[in-house]
């Protein structure tokens, strides 16, 4: 294989030489500086290689492990009150946070793949009772979700002042409350029939769910950058606007096939193809108006609708 190069060529220059010249005189030498003109024409010389962007040498599938390139790592903000750009719904997205409400695989919001594995609306409409489902463990030892939990971390989404970025689609959620351990009923301000799907992950404003011991142990500003969810994946190192290393837990929901998860942040559009070509990274938001060159450089890749 050979690499493909290009005829590089250096533009005139005025090279200042300093010369000695010597006169036949005993003991005397004359100094002179000299401008020299000069082209040069460099070619390259093709030579193997043994990687190519054309996307034919991509690594195989690896149950081990597989790398998530976004145009950018948002700082770890873990408290929902503090998540202000929008940014945030990646933790969810990565699957280190978690919503109450998830969708099925033909787009349902189904109680059996949600946090919330019941739930009844009050006949006037003034409030939905719900229950926790039992045995959803925090991540690093945080111990189990109880509806403290949820209606902490509801609380604190929509407390005075707050800065989460989906404060404004919640003009209907009134307060929430616990009625025993894994019990709780969230009231409603207004009617809204779509509160379930503003609940679930089936939008991007949705709050998800902290550790109440957590946040009360170690204080706000130290719980902001704890990224502790009850995804199916956790932590290993967050480095914003650069990197995150994820490692997958045993889920009650679903246990991911591959064990590590990396996020990486690439800015340039022809950087992420790229990188997606020599297989750097396995997933990339590959820009409109580079999708049909991909496809064309990948051996195998089609288009398919979804």
């Amino acid at each position: 294989v050979e690499k493909a190069v290009e005829v590089v060529k250096e533009v005139p220059v005025q090279v200042v030489q300093t010369v000695i010249v010597e006169k036949a005189m005993p003991s005397e030498s004359v100094v002179q500086t000299v401008v020299v003109e000069k082209e040069k024409i460099v070619v390259a010389t093709p030579v193997p290689v043994t990687q190519t962007a054309n996307g034919s040498l991509r690594a195989p599938p690896n149950n081990e492990r597989f790398v998530l390139a976004e145009g950018q790592v948002p700082p770890p903000v873990s408290v929902p009150s503090r998540a202000g750009s929008g940014l945030e719904m990646s933790f969810i997205n990565w699957g280190i946070m978690e919503p109450v409400l998830h969708q099925n695989a033909e787009g349902l919001i189904d109680p059996a793949v949600s946090l919330w594995n019941q739930w009844e609306v009050a006949p006037d409409n003034s409030k939905v009772s719900w229950t926790l489902r039992e045995g959803v463990e925090f991540h690093d030892g945080w111990g189990e979700m109880t509806a403290e939990d949820v209606v902490f971390s509801f609380t604190n989404s929509m407390q005075e002042g707050t800065l989460f970025y989906g404060v404004q689609e919640f003009p209907w959620m009134g307060e929430s409350k616990t009625t025993g351990t894994y019990t709780g009923e969230m009231h409603f301000k207004e009617v809204n029939p779509r509160w379930v799907i503003r609940l679930s992950d089936a939008q991007t404003h949705q709050p998800w769910i902290i550790s109440k011991k957590l946040y009360d142990e170690k204080g706000e500003e130290a719980a902001l950058t704890e990224m502790v969810g009850t995804g199916p994946y956790k932590v290993i190192s967050y480095a914003s606007r650069d990197r995150v290393e994820l490692e997958a837990v045993e889920h009650w929901r679903v246990v991911p096939k591959t064990k590590n998860f990396g996020i990486v942040e690439i800015a340039e559009p022809l950087v992420f193809q790229a990188a997606f070509l020599t297989g750097e990274v396995d997933i990339a938001p590959i820009p409109n108006n580079l999708i049909k060159d991909t496809v064309a450089r990948t051996p195998g890749a089609t288009f398919r609708p979804i």
